[in-house]
């Protein structure tokens, strides 16, 4: 857990075994369809917006 929290702020490398993966799904198209977002602000390792809190 955390080594995930040292990748997750660019701390740490990835796993290079997943790296393949990674390039097969950048390579898909966008999604164009209605979806579901998240509130970042609410992340507490992303900084909020401007403006927010």
């Amino acid at each position: 857990m955390l080594h995930y929290y040292r990748w997750r702020l660019s701390l740490a490398d990835g796993e290079r075994r997943y790296d393949r993966y990674e390039e097969l799904l950048a390579a898909r198209p966008v999604v164009t369809v209605p979806t579901i977002a998240l509130d970042g602000g609410r992340d507490p390792f992303t900084d909020p917006p401007a403006g927010r809190f």
